[in-house]
């Protein structure tokens, strides 16, 4: 059987060989070529994925949607409870301790007298009733809480205040205040982009998370150690470029 199949070779042309080898290495070379692609194409689709949501938490007024710059704390920020008519002071302790080595060197801090630099209301029904106008309370109504930041010209934080709708159940709140605590810090929008963060669009309350995601945390860190109250989307694209991806989520 060998010498047939010996014998059959012999008769076949003496380049076809050769020929075969370049068909084989030419398919090897486009398979690697249209790999290499889709590599490039996940990370180009990744990468612009990635600033989106920068973008929509950072750079976006969600009230109209237009481009706006930078807004951060730029000094140590001390947190009051004004309000306390569910007993959360452990909750907001946890959640700062979760903030607090995301915006080191600065630091985040409960303090029980005197007025924060966020005040803080988790308040019954009555104090929303008699504290805030009509409108005002219908609209924390249609949330789960509400938060508002005073700021310098040049996009610096001085004051924050949030507030609890009082009629989130007791073991949702800690729930409430990442989300709103993480809107106090900066983070002023919501973003389609990843599902996990705690700022996702759109999600009902019983499905937030009582912890900032990777995502959340590495967006933080972003923020506080390499951009600047008033930097513009442009500048904050090339400091994206360069540091996003060395930036730890954990």
């Amino acid at each position: 059987m060998q010498d047939k199949v010996s014998s059959i070779n012999s008769l076949l042309p003496r380049h076809y060989s050769g020929l075969a080898s370049v068909f084989f290495y030419g398919a090897l070379v486009i398979a690697l070529l249209y790999f290499l692609a889709l590599q490039l194409l996940s990370f180009t689709h990744g990468h612009g994925r990635d600033f989106r949501f920068v973008r929509d938490l950072l750079l976006t007024e969600e009230v109209g949607g237009y481009s706006v710059e930078i807004t951060r704390w730029t000094g140590d920020i001390t947190v009051s409870i004004a309000v306390d008519r569910r007993g959360v002071s452990s909750d907001v302790r946890d959640v700062l301790e979760q903030i607090s080595p995301l915006i080191a060197p600065l630091g985040i801090n409960l303090i029980d007298e005197g007025e924060g630099d966020i005040k803080l209301y988790v308040p019954d029904s009555n104090w929303v009733k008699k504290e805030l106008s009509p409108v005002g309370g219908r609209n924390l109504r249609r949330y789960s809480g509400y938060f508002d930041l005073t700021q310098a010209d040049d996009g610096s934080i001085s004051k924050g205040r949030i507030i609890v709708n009082p009629d989130v159940p007791k073991p949702d709140i800690k729930k409430v205040l990442v989300h709103e605590f993480a809107h106090a810090l900066g983070l002023t929008a919501h973003s389609k982009i990843f599902p996990d963060s705690v700022l996702y669009q759109n999600r009902p309350r019983f499905l937030l998370a009582d912890e900032l995601a990777p995502v959340d945390r590495k967006l933080i860190r972003f923020l506080y150690r390499y951009l600047e109250p008033g930097d513009d989307e442009e500048l904050v694209r090339e400091i994206f470029d360069l540091y996003w991806y060395s930036i730890s989520s954990e």
